[in-house]
């Protein structure tokens, strides 16, 4: 199928059981420029997800991790996105393995919960994409939003401070926003019923900005 109108796309999907195909191998999405994601991927989906958009210029993403399966018992494997995303998110639009070359905002809320047994992204890979595209003048704004207690903390990112600083320095609108407001179940969270791109408001209202 080819939808060369569209122009946004916002999918959402409440489950435990991930996704592992990303149905947009059955549409063409070359003209999509805004991309809402709010579902359990596994990152291999995410990863085939982002290859079906090259030409987005937003992306509204909420990582709820990529879960075992949608039974009560089930666990995190890992957080959807992971550090080879972010590798090649930021690779230069001639790189045959780069993904999403045009891309200029991005907003993501991390709720993915804290495990020892799970694969999460790192602080440094966060700051390497983050610094190539700001010094290829491909990157405009960057939005964190994460709840505390998880891994993703004031101490989670500390190494990395002084280069998200210095990124802010050089014209990125970079902020990061950690929840003060306690970790509750994912039915009864703040963005519970809306679409990714409401998300950003409502969570402001509840967050300390660290960076």
């Amino acid at each position: 199928m080819d939808f060369p109108s569209l122009k946004s796309l916002s999918v959402r999907y409440d489950s435990r059981d991930p996704v592992s195909r990303f149905p947009s191998h059955r549409m063409s999405l070359n003209n999509l420029e805004t991309l809402g994601l709010h579902l359990q991927l596994t990152p291999e989906a995410m990863t085939n997800c982002l290859l079906s958009v090259p030409n987005i210029t937003s992306l509204y993403f909420v990582d709820t991790g990529n879960w075992d399966g949608p039974g009560e018992h089930s666990y995190m494997v890992s957080t959807t996105l992971q550090d080879t995303h972010l590798s090649r998110l930021g690779l230069p639009a001639g790189n045959p393995s780069s993904l999403c070359p045009r891309l200029r905002h991005v907003k993501m809320i991390d709720y993915a919960p804290w495990s020892l047994n799970c694969e999460y992204w790192s602080g440094i890979a966060l700051a390497d994409f983050l610094e190539a595209r700001v010094r290829s003048k491909a990157l405009v704004s960057f939005d964190l939003y994460f709840h505390e207690p998880t891994r993703t903390s004031r101490s989670y990112l500390e190494a990395q401070l002084g280069r998200f600083v210095q990124l802010k320095e050089l014209g990125l609108e970079l902020h990061l926003h950690q929840s003060h407001v306690p970790s509750r179940s994912a039915d009864d969270l703040p963005t519970a019923g809306l679409y990714p791109m409401r998300y950003f408001g409502d969570l402001s209202k509840d967050t300390d900005t660290i960076v």
